[in-house]
């Protein structure tokens, strides 16, 4: 689960990627994991103090390694590293506080 500041609700495009690659620097980002998930974070708060972080200690659930990026003009880049390969996946959103919740596995 993903929280962010401010209020609203997050839009998102996710897909499997082969490479996790920022946006805007070209950076490649090295995690653990057999597979990786790319979700783009549309309408976050960007502020000056936002910056990469590499996210250990929340992941879970499959999720072997998680890279959130800084957002820049409103969209935040995140990859997660998952174990095995490609699972179905569904991502729902949350307001108050605004949260993006990512579900692996079978509906």
């Amino acid at each position: 689960m993903l929280t962010f500041r401010g209020r609203g609700t997050a839009g998102w495009t996710a897909m499997y990627v082969e490479d996790a690659v920022l946006d805007g620097s070209g950076r490649a980002v090295d995690l653990d994991g057999d597979t990786l998930l790319s979700v783009t974070v549309s309408g976050t708060p960007t502020r000056p103090s936002d910056r990469l972080a590499r996210v250990r200690t929340a992941v879970a659930g499959g999720v072997a390694d998680a890279f959130v990026g800084a957002a820049w003009e409103g969209v935040t880049q995140v990859f997660l590293g998952l174990e095995g390969g490609r699972t179905p996946y569904r991502i729902t959103t949350l307001s108050s506080p605004s949260r993006l919740v990512v579900h692996l596995g079978p509906r």
